[in-house]
């Protein structure tokens, strides 16, 4: 999922305001131990704090705790706008306009390149068979017809609630109630499918956790031996540390796999649309995707060794990205 932080700029100013005065207080009390000037400076720190809280625009719907770590569904309105977020740690991943809630927003609006992907397959993609690994609010459930089918893979039991049980999100009730949905680690329950995609879509990583399993040289022949001959590879790549294009690309190495990148998906005419990045990945021809939708090689570096099951490091994928943005 994706890189949008919860704490606005507004926020964030004030939590550094808050920061500063709590960290000054604590050293001149250490030091000085002036109990007048103590008051003064946690004085300060409340009012700062209680600043920070009242700018917060979000209100709380929803939250929970597991082992995958916290989510809140928080809403947000203004004079001409309502929407609904999932926020999972510090990322959002997934937006709803409540005002109309099946539009497709988010990382997932027709301008990004999820959009021209299936823009592209719109053809023959009318009988496909998908899978989708990664499920979040469901935003991109939307995308598929009644006669495709698909099964999402989904680790997190509550965030299935969330689209299910608990009905917090209408996506996979409005636009795939037929999608089956298998819970557990997604390469895992894939390799134990009985069964081959015509295209698999990846949306399982996110700016605090890469789950570096999925970017495995052994986790792409996984991924190969679940597609049909010519089948399509999707994979949402959006980070704020780390620029995965390297890894992808050392991964597939030797594969016969092929790889795009494409990033954009703003919408100025529609609110909370953002850019996303995605590589599409297939033994068959992406010429289409290159002349028609701008997607381009991936981007190489040499410093970087694949991913293996035994060995994994991000070290020169960070790197590898704050020197591409000083570039």
């Amino acid at each position: 999922m994706v890189s949008i932080r919860f704490v606005s700029k507004e926020n964030q100013l004030d939590a550094y305001f808050f920061i500063f005065w709590l960290i000054f207080g604590y050293a001149f009390v250490f030091f000085k131990k002036n109990i007048p000037l103590l008051f003064i400076l946690f004085s300060g720190c409340l009012i700062s704090a209680n600043l920070f809280i009242k700018k917060s625009k979000y209100e709380l719907e929803l939250k929970g705790r597991n082992f995958y770590g916290t989510y809140q569904v928080l809403l947000e309105k203004n004079d001409n706008s309502y929407f609904k977020m999932l926020r999972h740690g510090n990322i959002f991943h997934g937006f709803m306009d409540m005002n109309s809630p099946l539009s497709k927003i988010g990382y997932y609006s027709e301008e990004s390149p999820l959009g021209s992907f299936f823009k592209e397959t719109e053809v023959n993609n009318k009988n496909w068979d998908f899978a989708l690994i990664g499920l979040g609010a469901g935003a991109s459930l939307c995308y598929f017809k009644d006669t495709q089918s698909l099964d999402i893979y989904e680790i997190d039991e509550e965030i299935v609630k969330l689209s299910t049980e608990k009905n917090v999100f209408p996506f996979m009730r409005d636009c795939k109630k037929d999608a089956k949905i298998i819970i557990g680690d997604g390469r895992v329950m894939l390799a134990n499918q009985d069964k081959k995609y015509d295209a698999i879509i990846i949306d399982a990583f996110s700016s605090d956790a890469i789950p570096s399993h999925l970017l495995t040289r052994e986790a792409f022949l996984v991924y190969l031996s679940k597609l049909k001959e010519d089948g399509l590879m999707l994979f949402h790549i959006s980070n704020l540390y780390i620029d995965l294009e390297g890894v992808i690309d050392k991964a597939i190495k030797g594969t016969g796999i092929k790889a795009l990148v494409a990033e954009g998906g703003e919408n100025e005419s529609l609110q909370k649309t953002f850019s996303s990045k995605w590589v599409v990945l297939s033994k068959a021809d992406l010429t289409n995707f290159k002349e028609k939708y701008g997607f381009k090689e991936l981007k190489q570096n040499d410093e970087i060794k694949y991913f293996t099951d035994d060995y994994s490091s991000i070290y020169k994928a960070i790197k590898l990205r704050f020197r591409l943005k000083q570039g």
